[in-house]
């Protein structure tokens, strides 16, 4: 879907993705990171991670 990963894996507690970003991590670097220091620490995400969500190709198929 040529969206990154980023956010917590569902299946391992503690475990947070933030990775494919498909040649683009350093630019996107600094945005991904600041969205996670965000969600980690309990704050709304200035973005909606859900469109990231490790688990999103769970239910295709």
């Amino acid at each position: 879907d040529h969206l990154p990963v980023i956010g917590p894996d569902p299946r391992l507690p503690g475990l947070w993705h933030a990775c494919g970003h498909e040649g683009a991590g350093i630019g996107l670097s600094a945005g991904t990171g600041h969205l996670l220091a965000q969600a980690l620490t309990g704050a709304d995400p200035t973005l909606d991670l859900a469109p990231f969500a490790p688990e999103r190709w769970e239910h295709a198929a």
